[in-house]
């Protein structure tokens, strides 16, 4: 028996299907989002998903309405039992959508950012980009009134892991640190949080999808000082050019040092050391189990050797470009280790909280008692 056409709808039989092609699709989008997940650019591909697609997707929509050959009919009968797949489809489009457009908002997800490689994208603070993703997550959830004849089963699933990966690392984003370790700035100056967060999206440490890593860098901060959205002034293929390199790092407590590594070159901007991924290191032992490391250090820098009682401030090395890094900056974090490396068996980190300091977020300053700074956040020492 024919099926009679719905008033107001194209006249096409609608179908749910699985298809041939649109699962082979989808299994290649979610291998590429785990990939960039992987090597620490979820962020971008996100943003190149959200702004590449409503210029691909806007114009061959509405000629293909022109032409009779999409499901117009939700937009006039969207209760009807006929269209509720598509009401359902729309719903789950809503909430992939709508999730990363709260991110984007909550958390400034998406900024320009000056460095060696020249602008990037990076989550951060850029109003220009926040606004242009909103407005396309806007545009993308208005296509899914207007669907295609067939819902596919496949793109879908994919469309609702998405949304549950976005709930999940928006309560991420913004939970309170469980065991957190409250320490001191060790750096004097502004700096800027490049990396920093309990969320794959703002935190490249953060282990939700890197196995390797583990909870072994999960809460660690990656910090660059800025000047005009650069990290350099004047030739940024010279170290002596990025405003972190050789800047002072402080001890945050009182504690001992457990363990230093000084002899490390400081690599050449655009050369890593994947044998050394920590460079230069030195972890400072603050009682309780409690140790905070420094990585990236500066070759000859360390100002203390193994053993020595450290006062709290005290200058003990200088920020450099050892071991894993696109350039000059400071990796720290707190761990339950007294040392760091391929060796080390057990380790894990704490979220950090800073006491005295002033706290920049999305243009606004503020003075917590301890701050839980993440990416794009701007920190520096109270009174300097």
């Amino acid at each position: 028996m024919a099926q009679t056409p719905v008033p107001g709808t194209t006249g096409r039989t609608r179908s749910i299907a699985v298809g041939k092609l649109n699962p082979l699709l989808a299994l290649l989008g979610l291998l590429g989002f785990a990939a960039a997940d992987l090597v620490g650019l979820l962020p971008l591909a996100f943003a190149a998903l959200l702004l590449g697609l409503p210029l691909v997707l806007a114009p061959v929509r509405w000629w293909r309405v022109r032409r009779g050959q999409l499901e117009s009919g939700l937009l006039r009968h969207p209760l009807r039992r006929e269209l509720r797949p598509y009401l359902l489809q729309a719903c789950n489009h809503w909430l992939f959508w709508g999730l990363l457009g709260a991110i984007a908002t909550s958390t400034s997800t998406f900024t320009l950012v000056t460095g060696p490689l020249g602008l990037r994208l990076s989550p951060g603070g850029h109003r220009a980009v926040t606004v242009l993703l909103v407005v396309a997550a806007a545009v993308m959830a208005a296509l899914a009134l207007v669907p295609h004849q067939r819902v596919y089963l496949a793109t879908n699933l994919l469309v609702a892991i998405g949304w549950g990966f976005l709930a999940v690392q928006l309560v991420g984003i913004n939970r309170p640190p469980s065991d957190p370790v409250v320490i001191d700035w060790p750096l004097a100056g502004e700096w800027y949080v490049s990396s920093g967060g309990r969320s794959d999206l703002i935190n490249a440490h953060y282990p939700a999808s890197l196995p390797v890593l583990g909870p072994e860098q999960a809460d660690a901060l990656d910090v660059i000082q800025l000047q005009n959205r650069r990290s350099f002034s004047g030739d940024s293929k010279q170290l002596t050019s990025y405003l972190a390199f050789g800047q002072p790092v402080l001890a945050p407590g009182d504690g001992i040092v457990t363990a230093i590594t000084d002899t490390l070159p400081d690599l050449p901007i655009g050369t890593s050391d994947n044998k050394h991924l920590e460079g230069n290191y030195l972890v400072l032992d603050l009682g309780g189990q409690r140790y905070v490391m420094f990585a990236h250090l500066k070759q000859g820098s360390a100002r203390v050797a193994t053993g020595d009682q450290v006062g709290r401030g005290q200058p003990i090395a200088q920020v450099g470009n050892s071991g894993s890094t696109s350039e000059p900056h400071l990796h720290l974090q707190v761990q339950n280790q007294p040392t760091f490396g391929p060796a080390t068996r057990g380790l894990r980190t704490y979220p950090m909280l800073f006491r005295d300091v002033v706290l920049v977020r999305g243009g606004q300053q503020s003075r917590p008692r301890a701050a839980d700074p993440r990416r794009d956040d701007r920190i520096r020492r109270a009174g300097g």
